[in-house]
């Protein structure tokens, strides 16, 4: 996790590929809007996530979940998912964590890449690599207007905030570790920029 918070560098967001994630992500959002809306045809909810490169298993289990429960269908999909849903593209590689605890490279993970961590079970494994919660951040600031180039500076504080909300199960329980990132709400995010104007790392707009 510690080498997953140093590997961001701000100048990585100042490019297009940043914030064609974003871009990404709320065609994903409308995506999943529109099998909201038609969920008699799951078809297309299914294709969507195969050519998006969702597990197969994990695509079929969102499709069978959003049958019996219609009003949070497809609930469980993570941000990642969401952007690979709503673009053909790659994610870039700037959101992604470091590869080296994984398999040894010295780069970064790739998008999607969940099966080895989920077989592996480790908790500091799985936040330091799983991209969720950068571009959960991301989304937010998009939202309020704010620079991108901010996401690694409150990467520490949401990562805490993190690790405080989690609750797993048992060892392997993925969904515990995911589930938060992808929901954190607007004004967690605002507090992140508060302690950082505290902090004196951030001054205030005048």
């Amino acid at each position: 996790m510690l080498r997953s918070l140093l590997i961001y560098d701000s100048r990585d967001f100042v490019t297009a590929s940043a914030t064609a994630a974003m871009t990404a992500i709320g065609a994903g959002r409308k995506a999943v809007a529109a099998w909201r809306a038609a969920p008699a045809a799951p078809d297309a909810a299914l294709a969507s996530m195969r050519a998006a490169g969702i597990d197969e298993w994990r695509s079929r289990v969102l499709v069978w979940d959003a049958a019996r429960t219609p009003d949070a269908a497809y609930r469980l999909l993570t941000t990642t998912e969401l952007a690979m849903i709503g673009s053909a593209d790659p994610l870039a590689a700037m959101w992604s964590g470091p590869s080296m605890s994984l398999d040894g490279c010295v780069c970064r993970i790739g998008a999607g890449r969940y099966t080895p961590m989920i077989a592996a079970g480790h908790i500091g494994l799985t936040t330091g690599v799983v991209p969720d919660l950068s571009l959960r951040i991301g989304e937010h600031l998009t939202a309020l207007g704010l620079p991108l180039p901010l996401v690694p500076a409150l990467l520490p504080y949401a990562t805490q905030d993190w690790l405080d909300h989690l609750q797993q199960l048992f060892p392997s329980d993925w969904h515990a570790i995911t589930s938060w990132p992808s929901t954190v709400p607007l004004a967690r995010v605002e507090a992140y920029l508060l302690a950082l104007i505290a902090d004196r790392a951030l001054l205030p707009p005048k």
